[in-house]
């Protein structure tokens, strides 16, 4: 016993208590070691194989039996609410149509066949999930007072044809309430869908050329062959032939009243298109 304490440099029992005590601790936690960690590293493998399948293999995805907690998930009937993405072509088309728009040049150079005319078309926010809106009206320039013709010009890509675009008319309920809207925005702001009449006949088809000289889109607008843009103004069927052209610097418009029963011309771009000039660019709205 003497030789044993020796070599082991226990000086007494209490030692031998105290030495036996660390040796069965220890013996605990290498039992524990060596039965949990081989079940947390083949977790940590399972885990680390699902999340590489499923990132880097989406076809294995079906074999995670893995459920995403439900409040993760969006209904399906969420992503049918995101406004689809408005063509480049439609902006384009939008922005060039925006603005205030002048014919001085052409009633300098014939006076005869046009008056000089002062053209408002401002943007509204209708429509503005698939569309870009124009609200517009006009006026002599000798009597800015008396505006008159107002309408909605709604652009949007064709339900026909997605990859055309289209210009559909509406008229107002009450063209008084938005009488010199062209000017004082602040008329527009109450501007509902409840307020407009759809024209089912007052719609253009849009084509689009590029100008040889600089490259840039022409807009050309023009009506359905069976198209009739009618509708009721004081009591008496009206009848209008629309119609323009548009690009970076010039605006031409084709607008001809004519008598429903004869086809007869009455009053508008009798002997060609206005030709437009912008003199106020309010594209920055678009």
């Amino acid at each position: 016993m003497v030789r044993v304490k020796s070599a082991l440099g226990i000086r007494n029992s209490a030692d031998v208590v105290h030495g036996c005590n660390w040796v069965i601790i220890l013996l605990i936690l290498f039992s524990c070691l060596t039965v949990s960690l081989p079940s947390f590293v083949a977790e940590s493998r399972i885990q680390r194989s699902k999340v590489i399948k499923s990132a880097t293999f989406p076809f294995l995805k079906s074999q995670v039996k893995h459920k995403p907690s439900a409040s993760c998930l969006l209904p399906s009937t969420f992503y049918s609410y995101l406004p689809p993405m408005l063509s480049s072509e439609l902006l384009t088309l939008g922005r060039y149509l925006t603005g205030v728009f002048e014919n001085a040049a052409q009633a300098m150079d014939e006076p005869i066949w046009y008056v000089r005319l002062r053209l408002w078309q401002r943007p509204v926010p209708l429509f503005s999930e698939d569309s870009v809106t124009l609200f517009a009206e006009q006026a002599s320039i000798v009597n800015l007072q008396n505006i008159y013709r107002q309408r909605l010009l709604r652009i949007q890509r064709s339900p026909a044809q997605p990859d055309s675009h289209q210009v559909q008319y509406y008229s107002f309920k009450n063209p008084g309430a938005v009488r010199g809207a062209g000017a004082n925005p602040e008329l527009l702001k109450s501007l509902s869908l409840e307020d407009i009449d759809l024209l089912p006949g007052c719609i253009l088809n849009v084509s689009i050329q590029n100008e040889a000289t600089t490259g840039t889109p022409r807009f050309i607008a023009t009506p359905p062959p069976d198209a009739r843009c009618c509708f009721h103004y004081n009591g008496e069927i009206r009848q209008v032939i629309l119609g323009f052209e548009v690009n970076a610097k010039e605006y031409w418009t084709y607008d001809k009243g004519v008598d429903p029963e004869t086809g007869r011309p009455l009053w508008g771009a009798l002997m060609g298109p206005y030709r437009y000039q912008k003199t106020e660019d309010w594209s920055g709205a678009i």
